[in-house]
């Protein structure tokens, strides 16, 4: 196809639609990257960069001793004395570092371990409440 300026360039659609579908698809991945991550995918021009960028580079060693300590930051959230949007960003991060390295934390897990969170904050509140109220008031 002959370009409408008259310079007699060829439009090559294929390659526009490509380029497209590339920008699309590097921008859906970057959107789902948490903060600590989306460092790895800045300056990098194609969708394929990206990947193998985060495949390869930052997280190509999936070591059990990686997984432990990752699993272990999961556990000190749950013990930690955190408000829940600092729970849900550190929660969110190490279950992101876990995805990346091979270790799928699925979503209907994510629920019920922000569940489990916020239902142990609860009992702690209460249970800290029923200590501090005074017996005059029943």
């Amino acid at each position: 196809m002959h370009s409408s300026d008259g310079s007699g360039k060829i439009l090559n659609l294929d390659l526009v639609s490509s380029t497209s579908t590339d920008r699309l698809v590097k921008a859906w991945i970057t959107r789902t990257l948490s903060e600590e991550v989306l460092g790895l995918a800045v300056r990098l021009k194609t969708a394929a960069d990206v990947w193998r960028s985060l495949t390869e580079a930052a997280f190509s060693q999936s070591s059990q001793a990686q997984e432990f300590e990752l699993l272990s930051k999961l556990q000190y959230l749950k013990k930690g004395t955190f408000s829940l949007f600092e729970y849900l960003r550190e929660f969110n991060s190490v279950c992101d570092q876990l995805n990346a390295i091979g270790k799928l934390v699925f979503d209907q897990k994510k629920g019920f371990m922000a569940f489990e969170w916020t239902w142990n904050k609860i009992q702690v509140l209460r249970h800290n409440n029923v200590k501090t109220r005074s017996p005059f008031l029943y």
